[in-house]
């Protein structure tokens, strides 16, 4: 799978900044006091300059350390240099050659008994509001809402950089701790970046690498703005996670419930490459705009994904489309998608079409136009109905040659 040279530039620039960060060392599984991670996170929030959080719970005895919240952690929204949170500090943790599929993860956040009694947008596993933070090797599970959470804000949640996590999944990446658990206050995800309504502010420039999300309600990962200017949620990269399948590449894992990557409400500018996104239960890829507020989610680029398949490319068919443009699941049939590209990607075995674009005709006959097709690699979908093809215009079929 193709791996950015951004990440490598971004981890250095990190580490950089942990050289002279205030040092916090989490040791103990406790949910609050002394030596635990709320305590740690609670001290940095205050510091006012850059912060290395490691762990030494286990004493190198390499088992597992699960962290039982009973309320949602600190968020992290210190302008003071940006937070290193190191789950792969605990000895015998590791991210290996190739993660998420060489990952061995020590540190488990688990949500199961934070209540529902607390204000909206504030269950997350991990919830950051400003720039310049690392979040790598931990296993979140079970949050009522998104396992890991950048939010805008000003001057922005920018350059930050989640790495080698499992969200939605257990330690071993093998069965389902779905994140989104309160269902019924919103659509969350095991990752998301976000502009939520009522909110402000800038999410740009933020890189999610080498992560295993599965299980979720509703997405994998997540990108969502809420124009216009000056709030925006743009330049993000999404590039080789898994999404759907198990820590292996080669199992279902109960997919996420909706999409495994979505791209919506007007962000734009975004890269999701070589990424595995299958047997997700709505589409493997979704990019769509906001018909009623007039968003456009345009000039995203969507390359060298494996859409459908596991890494062997074996059957792991997505239950709606491969990529949907314009469209979310059967559910939203917004269109507003403008110039963005489906490159150089595999998309099979998905159970609807291949490639589907949408375009909201009772606004006009161009909000889904200008979209690139190009050099993909399309077949074997349209397991349900026959009648589902490669690339399908307006979920119509057979479009004439006009």
């Amino acid at each position: 799978m193709k791996q950015f040279k951004l990440i490598s530039i971004g981890a250095a620039l990190c580490w950089a900044l942990a050289l002279q960060a205030a040092n916090f060392t989490v040791t103990n599984t406790n949910d609050a006091g002394p030596g635990s991670l709320r305590d740690a996170l609670f001290q940095a929030r205050f510091n006012g300059q850059a912060d290395n959080i490691t762990f030494n719970i286990g004493g190198g005895s390499g088992a597992v350390q699960t962290i039982n919240l009973l309320s949602p952690l600190p968020r992290i929204d210190d302008y003071g240099g940006g937070v290193f949170l190191d789950g792969l500090s605990e000895i015998g943790a590791s991210a290996g050659t190739n993660p998420p599929t060489t990952a061995t993860l020590l540190i488990v956040l688990d949500g199961t008994m934070i209540p529902f009694a607390f204000p909206p947008n504030y269950r997350h596993g991990i919830h950051i509001l400003s720039p310049n933070n690392t979040v790598q090797g931990l296993v979140v599970q079970n949050m009522p809402h998104d396992g890991i959470c950048i939010e805008t804000s000003f001057p922005g949640s920018d350059n930050n950089l989640i790495y080698c996590n499992f969200t939605g999944t257990d330690v071993n990446g093998t069965m389902v701790q779905p994140n989104g658990t309160f269902q019924n206050s919103g659509l969350w995800a095991g990752i998301q970046i976000i502009c939520p309504s009522g909110g402000g502010g800038v999410a740009n420039h933020n890189v999610i690498d080498r992560n295993l999300s599965s299980g979720n309600w509703a997405e994998g990962i997540a990108i969502q703005n809420n124009p216009p200017y000056p709030n925006d949620v743009a330049f993000n990269q999404v590039t080789n996670n898994y999404c759907g399948v198990d820590i292996t590449g080669t199992m279902p894992l109960m997919g996420n419930i909706h999409c495994g990557i979505y791209l919506g409400e007007g962000t734009h500018n975004n890269t999701v490459d070589g990424n595995i996104s299958s047997a997700n239960g709505y589409d493997g890829i979704s990019v769509c705009g906001y018909s009623e507020m007039g968003w456009y989610t345009n000039n995203n680029t969507i390359s060298n994904n494996l859409v459908g398949t596991d890494v062997n490319l074996m059957a792991l068919g997505n239950i709606n489309h491969g990529v949907n443009i314009g469209a979310y699941g059967q559910q939203a049939y917004e269109g507003f998608a403008q110039y963005n590209r489906i490159v150089t990607n595999t998309i099979a075995y998905n159970l609807h079409s291949g490639v589907m674009v949408w375009e909201n005709m009772p606004f006009n006959n161009i909000n889904a136009d200008w979209n690139t097709i190009t050099q993909n690699a399309i077949y074997y979908n349209g397991y349900i109905d026959p009648g589902y093809i490669g690339i399908d215009l307006q979920e119509d079929w057979v479009t004439n040659n006009d």
